[in-house]
């Protein structure tokens, strides 16, 4: 089973009047992939210089709240959007969802049939990111408690910082597996963990800052003209 990500994008007339500008869009780590696309069409289409900064959703937000400069917040889950909203620290009105995530048990070099297997004394390293700061983090957590085997696993788990940080570690052997998102699968094995284990991952941005470039950035996300999808096909 393989995981990608299809953007759907139209070919829209140059915006000259935004040309020079730039934009710093904190990025939820599970996300920085998906939105290097986005930002590269943006910049061709606008003329203007996307600063990507990659971090856990849990980090970035307290970097907003601590007053960082970022224009846009792309988070991996929709209680820190909705928190900084009632603090007062969004642009109003501007809070949209703009993808779902789907949690994965990833492997270079072993077939995992279902999360049962992780408790096997084979299995030494399991890799996830902080739960505390991360929301695919807590939503590995919450898998393998709802699949009955947290006691039994707690002690082989490896705590990453962020969700790209697990992804690379699966990526270079660091771990035997990795629960992370769909989207940072590459080769290996993958197994989709069932959904009804962990509660949804709701992909909410926010803007931080009232501009033109900031309104075509969020227009963008919420519009057909960057329709971002997660797929899985056998």
């Amino acid at each position: 089973m393989k995981c990608f990500w299809v953007f759907v994008t139209m070919c829209l007339a140059p915006n000259s009047a935004l040309a020079g500008d730039m934009l710093t869009v904190a990025v939820a780590s599970s996300m920085y992939g998906p939105m290097q696309e986005i930002a590269t069409g943006f910049e061709q289409q606008h003329g203007v210089k996307v600063r990507l900064i990659p971090g856990s959703t849990g980090r970035l937000y307290t970097q907003i709240v601590q007053g960082a400069p970022f224009d846009v917040f792309m988070a991996a889950d929709n209680a820190r959007p909705e928190r900084l909203e009632r603090e007062g620290h969004i642009v109003a009105g501007t809070r949209i969802t703009y993808a779902t995530g789907q949690l994965s048990l990833w492997s270079r070099v072993k077939k995992f049939p279902d999360l049962q297997a992780l408790t096997s004394d084979d299995v030494r390293h399991i890799v996830i990111a902080n739960p505390e700061a991360a929301p695919y983090g807590q939503a590995a957590r919450e898998a393998l408690e709802h699949a009955g085997i947290w006691q039994q696993v707690k002690d082989k788990l490896v705590y990453a910082q962020n969700e790209m940080q697990a992804a690379m570690m699966v990526a270079k052997g660091l771990a035997d597996v990795g629960m992370v998102a769909a989207g940072s699968v590459k080769g290996g094995h993958a197994l989709v963990i069932d959904s009804s284990l962990y509660a949804p991952i709701v992909h909410q941005a926010v803007a931080l800052r009232d501009a033109p470039v900031v309104r075509a950035w969020m227009a963008r996300i919420g519009s057909d003209r960057a329709l971002l999808v997660m797929q899985w096909r056998r």
